[in-house]
């Protein structure tokens, strides 16, 4: 939004994993995933790159680091 100032960008950003976890769930290797979906995943907020219709471990190559105020203001 652009009627924040730059400096509450910066407080928004810091998140701890409980307040994450109140953005987007953990990530589940036992779930499926669709393309734009939201996880939580060693304290980093992740967004899916491609549909995971099977369960699967951790794979970088389908989520896109992410952040709060690119995201989801």
């Amino acid at each position: 939004r652009n009627d924040m100032e730059p400096s509450m960008y910066k407080e928004i950003e810091i998140l701890t994993t409980d307040e994450l976890e109140m953005i987007a769930p953990m990530y589940d290797a036992d779930s499926t995933y669709a393309i734009g979906d939201y996880v939580v995943y060693n304290g980093e907020l992740y967004r899916c790159n491609t549909t995971i219709g099977t369960t699967e471990s951790w794979t970088s190559l389908h989520w896109n680091k992410t952040n709060v105020v690119d995201n989801l203001l």
